[in-house]
């Protein structure tokens, strides 16, 4: 619809933000899930905390490949759709049966981490030949690699409280990094400092 209604630049700008948001939620689940598994679940459940990061990283991922399938289904065909997935979904389980044996539990992950890496890829790059977008590239992959390093610190952490402080300390610089690049523009900044702060304001006058 904002593809149709607005052109491509603010659809491209809106899959943008999204990316942003999305990113957020993956340093914010990766920070928060040690604190809840530990506070929420018996000890023995207690040893799934280093899984959290990866499977908050995979489904960041996920959701990212949602926001960009905008090139292929204006195609307005079920093919592409089908062709990606059903790949995704072999690699998957052909990285299952060789990555198990020898990784366990981080064997499924990885098996579909490379997945769901290879189906944005697949999304992302056939999506640009059917109707090409102007994404800012260069500038979500720098978003993306900020989190995934984040992300790699946050699971060597040893302690719930010292997980928050990362996760925290990360969201901001992603915050700012996204600022700093234009990847959500100053203007909505001050947008949301004025609806934060506007009613405060008339409050403290009455």
């Amino acid at each position: 619809a904002v593809l149709k209604e607005a052109g491509k630049v603010q659809c491209a700008f809106t899959t943008e933000l999204g990316v942003v948001v999305a990113l957020i939620a993956v340093v914010g689940v990766s920070s928060v899930g040690s604190l809840t598994i530990t506070l929420l679940s018996p000890v023995e459940y207690h040893g799934a905390i280093q899984y959290v990061p990866a499977l908050a990283l995979i489904a960041g991922i996920k959701a990212i490949t949602s926001l960009v399938t905008t090139g292929v289904l204006t195609d307005k065909k079920t093919l592409w759709p089908i062709y990606i997935d059903s790949g995704a979904a072999i690699v998957a389980l052909v990285g299952n049966f060789i990555l198990i044996p020898y990784l366990h539990v981080w064997g499924a992950i990885f098996a579909l981490g490379i997945a769901i890496i290879l189906r944005l890829l697949c999304y992302l790059l056939i999506g640009q030949r059917v109707n090409s977008l102007p994404y800012h590239l260069p500038r979500m992959s720098l978003l993306i690699t900020m989190v995934i390093v984040i992300t790699i610190v946050i699971s060597q952490t040893v302690t719930p409280l010292v997980t928050l402080c990362i996760g925290a300390f990360g969201a901001a610089l992603l915050l700012l990094s996204a600022f700093i690049t234009g990847s959500i523009p100053t203007s909505m900044l001050f947008s949301l400092i004025k609806k934060i702060f506007a009613p405060l304001h008339r409050s403290l006058n009455f």
